[in-house]
Parts: structure tokens; sequence; C-alpha cells
């Protein structure tokens, strides 16, 4: 039996897979066997590919870190990592241990709430449309009507809605991370509207891309601003998650993330 704790880390067995945390890293790893009791090489294949789903949603929350904050729901992981597992298993064959993703392949992603006490669709009314063309990932936000579209909670005076781009090899269980592609801007309370705008994504071949949307709300205190975000008061999703099809080469590595550290040479 497995358990969840209050942060949403697994802890226990299920079925053949023991979870457990590492150095603040949540661990899938093969539970040992007991006397004479082996693992079949499908139960095998079967952890082994459910360790890599995890992992990828390891990946997925660390590359948005810094508009998940630390501030998600208490199953958060769990609800990633099985939403995950649900899409990605279509996307593997094991007879020869490959993955094959089409464009849409993670679709489902789309709406993905990383802290669904606060949800991202209930505080800001916007839907984002997305274009995938010629190694370019194009964003049109719309015009937010500020009393209409943007939930303000109670003594805030801002808010900074900030657009995030990553972009992922799942093979090498590493994102790319480019610090000109993220995008944010601020909305006062008073504000009557914020104009529609456009924003264009490097994307590369072979890679998921993923859109996600925070927003952190501010209050005045004498000269400065402080930060209003909480556990209870975080709202950040994913809005886009497309595939772009084609062979993924490995280039500027410095720019690389893995779970562990930049990959190097």
């Amino acid at each position: 039996m497995a358990t969840i704790d209050k942060k949403g880390n697994f802890k226990g067995k299920i079925g053949n897979t023991v979870h457990k945390k590492w150095k603040d890293k949540n661990v899938v790893q093969s539970a040992p066997g007991k006397g004479n009791v082996k693992q079949t090489e499908a139960t095998k294949k079967a952890a082994s590919v459910f360790g890599q789903v995890s992992s990828f949603g390891n990946l997925i929350r660390d590359s948005f870190k810094e508009i998940i904050m630390g501030y998600y729901d208490t199953l958060m992981i769990a609800r990633l990592t099985g939403q995950l597992n649900l899409n990605l298993r279509k996307c593997y064959n094991p007879e020869n241990k490959t993955w094959t993703f089409e464009e849409h392949s993670l679709k489902s992603l789309e709406g993905f709430e990383f802290n669904i006490d606060s949800p991202l669709k209930r505080n800001l009314s916007a839907n984002p449309t997305y274009i995938l063309a010629n190694n370019k990932l194009s964003m049109s936000f719309p015009q937010i009507n500020v009393a209409n579209d943007l939930i303000f909670p109670k003594n805030s005076s801002s808010a900074e809605i900030t657009v995030m781009y990553k972009e992922y090899d799942f093979d090498l269980l590493a994102y790319r991370f480019h610090p000109v592609q993220v995008y944010s801007f601020e909305v006062g309370k008073l504000q009557t509207t914020v104009a529609a705008a456009d924003y264009t994504f490097e994307t590369t071949e072979g890679c998921l891309c993923i859109v996600s949307i925070g927003v952190k709300y501010h209050a005045e205190y004498r000269t400065s601003k402080v930060l209003r975000n909480n556990k209870d008061l975080n709202p950040a999703g994913i809005c886009c998650a497309i595939f772009n099809k084609g062979e993924f080469i490995l280039t500027e590595k410095p720019s690389w993330s893995k779970l562990y550290g930049k990959i190097r040479k």
C-alpha cells in the first residue's frame, strides 16, 4: 500500500513499484522480490515505463517551478502522473521499446491545474489560441476585460501574469529553457482592459512543447509590493501541450537541463 502525505509525496508500494522521497525528489523503483517471487518480463517493462512517466512528470514540475512556487494542491503530483501515464502509454511500443508521438498526443494536458484549489480558469478567463508551423509556436492572447476576466483576492492591488514556454525531449528526460521565451505583464486592479497580444516561441523538432500561465498577486505595503500568493492561492496551469514532429538533434547543450543538472559533454 502507498500513501500520499500533505505535500503530495508518494510513500510505499504500488504493485511492483516502490515510491519514496530521495533528496527532495520523488523516486519510483522496482520493488525487491521476496523469496522465490520474481518479476515477469511484462511487469518489469510496466514498472520501467511507469518510472519514466513519473520522472517526466517530475521534469515538468521542475521546469515550471517559477510559477508553481511550491504552492500546489496535495494531489497535484498524483494527478499529473496519472494524466501522463494515461496518455504516454498509448505512445509506447513495448516490442521495440520506442516512443512515437503525434502532434496532439498529449493534448489532454491542456487545462491541467497545478493548484486545483485556486484554478487558473476560475481566476483568469482568457482562452489563448495556438498555431504550430515551421518550428514556431504562435500564441494569441485575447484582450482582458479586467472587471470580468480577472479575479483579484481581497487586499491585492495588482496581478502579474506570466506566460512561460518550455520544450522537452522525452528520451533524454531533459527540458530546454529559453529566458527570452518568458513573457510577463502587470495588471492593476483598477485597470479597465489589457490589450490583446501575440507571442511567438521558437521550437525544436522532435520535442514536446508546453506553455503554462501563472498569476501572481501583489499588495502595496508602504513603498514595496508584497506577494499575496500562498498554498491556497496560486492560479497556474498548462494551456498548450503540442508535439513538434521531426528528428530531435541535441545542440547547444548548456541550455538543456535534466532533473539532476545540466547536460554536459
